[in-house]
């Protein structure tokens, strides 16, 4: 069964007997509550966090790093692959043959003959309005490699798809938050497949962690001397990544100026709009990886978009036009030499005519003579 759980009259809700992972907004410098009810008089816990140590930067120095790696506590959970089920999602005809074998929490998919060999969890923890990192472990054995689909409900963003690699696999990718909505779910699903001939993929794991992206996003690496530390004083009020190439970003500047990044690799190609300015914004690379713009102060509104991206659907919208102007052409093409064919054969018929009548109009006029 579910309840609701509120976390300083934030609604959560929880599946019983099941690990619930919250994230939630709550203002710094207030007692942290939880309660059965919205607004109720007692809750069941309350707390007051040390938020100046929660709020605090932290900062180390190293002289000679070669290497910087990240380690986490947060507590992951792990799909039982041995509970799903498999199913040949072929279309729009069943087709091929699948199979699925386990070894331990281990499990071997294989398809034949054009058959999919479809599978799905759904974690009812993870919603998102949290980030999450997504690791998937395991092998490409024979034909394509397994193929992994992120799904989200409600229908608030295109399905994300990442064909994994060949050979052996250690993936982790990043779930980010594009919603509000704590009732809103993840849907993970992945197929092995093939394309005539056998395919064979193995997964050993496939585990989800919750983490902090937006964060984690602030670490950033300086020198020690001759560095100068730049202040960001930018609110962001909205904030809605329609696809995985366009964004959309809403906020204040508080300050001469401000800066503003999304979690994508740094590309030239990264294109944000200011339409307040009307103009292009000028592009930097944050953190020697990321994406970042710089706006001006007061209230902003940008679009974000992967030229490449759009450059790529375009082409697809001009493919798919240019194959209907040619059906249609073809079809009145066809039309136009039947119509042609058939005014040629009436002709024909009316011209096969003509001499007999010709033939015989003279043979009347022979009898006339002869009389």
């Amino acid at each position: 069964t579910e309840t609701t759980l509120y976390i300083n009259n934030n609604a959560i809700p929880l599946q019983n007997y099941e690990t619930t992972f919250v994230e939630t907004a709550i203002s710094s410098e207030t007692v942290v509550t939880f309660a059965e009810s919205e607004d109720a008089e007692t809750p069941l816990v309350s707390y007051t966090p040390n938020w100046e140590q929660l709020t605090a930067a932290t900062t180390f120095s190293t002289e000679a790093a070669t290497e910087l790696s990240l380690v986490v506590s947060f507590p992951q959970a792990v799909a039982d692959l041995t509970s799903q089920p498999s199913e040949n999602c072929s279309f729009p005809d069943t087709v091929g043959t699948i199979s699925t074998e386990f070894d331990g929490e281990s499990a071997l998919y294989t398809a034949t003959d054009f058959g999919v060999n479809c599978n799905a969890t759904n974690l009812a923890f993870m919603t998102p309005a949290a980030s999450y990192a997504l690791r998937i472990t395991g092998e490409n054995i024979l034909g394509r490699s397994s193929k992994f689909f992120i799904n989200y409900y409600p229908g608030e963003s295109i399905a994300e798809e990442y064909i994994l690699p060949s050979e052996t696999f250690d993936h982790t990718y990043a779930l980010q938050t594009i919603t509000n909505n704590l009732y809103s779910n993840f849907f993970i699903n992945w197929e092995t497949r093939s394309f005539g001939k056998e395919s064979r993929n193995r997964l050993d794991q496939v585990s989800v962690i919750p983490l902090p992206m937006q964060r984690l996003a602030q670490i950033q690496m300086q020198k020690s001397s001759g560095s100068e530390v730049i202040a960001n004083d930018y609110q962001v009020t909205s904030l809605e990544k329609l696809y995985s190439f366009l964004y959309k970003v809403e906020g204040t500047c508080s300050q001469d100026r401000c800066f503003v990044g999304i979690n994508q690799s740094y590309d030239d190609l990264w294109i944000a709009y200011n339409h307040t300015t009307k103009e292009v914004a000028p592009h930097l690379q944050y953190n020697s990886w990321a994406n970042t713009w710089e706006v001006s102060d007061g209230t902003t509104q940008l679009t974000i978009v992967y030229i490449p991206q759009v450059v790529s659907l375009f082409g697809m919208v001009v493919l798919v036009l240019t194959v209907l102007y040619l059906i249609r052409v073809s079809i009145a093409n066809s039309k136009r030499e039947a119509e042609q064919a058939h005014t040629k054969k009436v002709r024909s018929r009316a011209l096969h005519r003509l001499p007999k009548r010709v033939l015989a109009g003279a043979h009347s006029q022979r009898k006339k003579f002869t009389r």
